[in-house]
């Protein structure tokens, strides 16, 4: 079972940031999962939030700026008190990390920039070498499916936080069809672990995907399931007790 480090785990540096991945890279973590938004002007960056307020002294979306402004900010610590990191670019990521542990990219953007997202990741993907070592996974479908179109040497996975027993349908920021053949280019269905049953596990590895649990906490207050990977803030206790 894989353990992923959600948003790099940050504990001594700032969620996203270049030092909390090397501090990932540093402890061994199997895969660091960061969180994908483009600027304005087209430019994939590390940010989970699509305003700026809760990380950084300003108010704006990661959208509506460009880069060369978003590199302007500091980012802040949990505690809200300002540091020396900096906005990176997923560039700057993927020279830093080189292959030295697994990146799962989830990619966060509305349909309309589906395609511009796509392209991006694609391209720097290639540039870097980084297709052996990268996965990309997404609560939107239209991202994934041009990433597919496009082509992509590189796994995807699919987002979701619950699916409706006995139905086609499950939920992923809203209600979508449910079926294995609508997602056969997908490696891994990816599910909130609190909506999670033996049996969805089951059905899923029978239909040759593998299952991850986000957000999960700490080895003994999470669900006992036989999953293939963890998204966790706690990945070094999980590293101990696995």
């Amino acid at each position: 079972m894989h353990v992923v480090a959600h948003r790099a785990a940050a504990s001594s540096a700032p969620e996203n940031s270049i030092e909390a991945v090397v501090e990932c890279i540093e402890k061994g973590v199997d895969i660091i999962e960061v969180d994908i938004r483009l600027t304005s002007d087209g430019e994939p960056v590390l940010f989970h939030d699509d305003n700026l307020s809760r990380m950084t002294n300003s108010s704006s979306s990661v959208e509506d700026c460009m880069l060369v402004h978003l590199q302007e900010l500091h980012l802040n610590n949990s505690d809200k008190t300002s540091t020396p990191s900096h906005i990176p670019t997923l560039s700057q990521l993927l020279e830093v990390v080189d292959g030295k542990c697994r990146l799962l990219l989830d990619l966060k953007c509305s349909d309309e920039f589906a395609e511009k997202m796509a392209k991006a990741i694609i391209n720097d993907i290639a540039a870097y070498g980084a297709a052996g070592w990268v996965t990309a996974q997404s609560f939107n479908d239209k991202v994934l499916s041009e990433i597919h179109r496009l082509g992509h040497p590189f796994p995807l996975e699919k987002l979701f936080v619950f699916k409706l027993p006995l139905l086609p349908l499950a939920y992923d920021k809203g209600f979508v069809h449910y079926s294995y053949s609508k997602y056969d280019y997908v490696e891994s269905f990816n599910f909130n672990y609190r909506c999670v049953s033996p049996s969805l596990v089951r059905d899923i590895h029978e239909h040759g995907k593998r299952v991850k649990l986000w957000t999960v906490g700490r080895p003994f207050d999470t669900p006992v399931l036989p999953v293939d990977g963890v998204i966790t803030d706690c990945p070094w206790e999980w590293q101990v007790n696995r």
